[in-house]
């Protein structure tokens, strides 16, 4: 958001304590953007039934990702590159990782 120059003082930032509370803001008219992980506001806004009523913008999207590696000789590499690609499938299947993360988001806010 900073690259996009969409920044205090251009705009007034707050941080409701869990993602359904930025996207209540949203639809109460109290907030016109919220910035929040993709998986995240997905499955908060399944949650509460509201898809249809928000969208992403693409051109403020951002991509972080996090890329996990095994040596090409490690015996092992492909099995558990595998294993570890199909525990993170059963977490989002799940809900839990949506969970996760909102304890986590909680938990990092709280300490600021």
């Amino acid at each position: 958001m900073d690259a996009a120059g969409v920044k205090e003082p251009f705009v007034t930032l707050v941080r409701p304590q869990e993602p359904g509370e930025c996207i209540e803001a949203l639809l109460n008219d109290e907030a016109d953007i919220a910035v929040i992980a993709t998986d995240v506001a997905e499955g908060t806004a399944k949650e509460l039934g509201i898809e249809d009523r928000i969208s992403l913008h693409d051109s403020l999207s951002h991509v972080s990702t996090l890329h996990v590696v095994a040596a090409k000789d490690h015996p092992d590499a492909i099995e558990m590159i595998a294993i570890l690609d199909d525990g993170l499938a059963q977490l989002k299947n799940s809900g839990e990782w949506f969970q996760i993360v909102r304890e986590k988001m909680t938990a990092h806010r709280a300490r600021q």
